[in-house]
């Protein structure tokens, strides 16, 4: 899996610690299209690995 697929998130996995940045334009809302992106990543067992 890639973090391209997102469209409000960057997702980055180092030594096991997952880092999600708001990647939303210049005001960083959390908007329904944020919260599920942040939501499917809960049960996401592949996070990409940077």
């Amino acid at each position: 899996m890639s973090d391209d697929h997102y469209k409000t998130l960057r997702v980055a996995v180092r030594a096991g610690i997952a880092r999600i940045t708001l990647d939303d334009g210049d005001i960083k809302l959390l908007d329904r299209h944020m919260f599920a992106e942040q939501a499917g990543l809960a049960g996401e067992p592949n996070l990409p690995r940077s």
